[in-house]
């Protein structure tokens, strides 16, 4: 059995397209939180380097997932808190 992308994965769990994920601002910061979440091990290392490219519009080539975790983390607590803009 194939397994989703994880961002028919996380559009499914926000109930939205795919595109809204990145277009609607609600969507994007849940999908990002959800995305904290996950458990490293649900996808590939550039599985995690395509969504965060596709929700953020920043290519995240780095080592492994849980510096892209990272990285993540601080860009949306920026988001949330106002302090700069993804």
């Amino acid at each position: 059995m194939i397994r989703p992308h994880i961002l028919d994965t996380l559009a499914q769990k926000q109930d939205c397209y795919i595109s809204d994920l990145r277009l609607n601002p609600v969507n994007n910061q849940a999908a990002l939180a959800d995305l904290i979440l996950l458990d490293n091990s649900v996808c590939p290392l550039n599985e995690w380097r395509e969504t965060v490219d596709y929700l953020i519009g920043e290519d995240m080539s780095l080592e492994d997932i849980e510096m892209i975790k990272n990285n993540l983390l601080r860009k949306w607590r920026n988001l949330i808190y106002g302090k700069t803009s993804i």
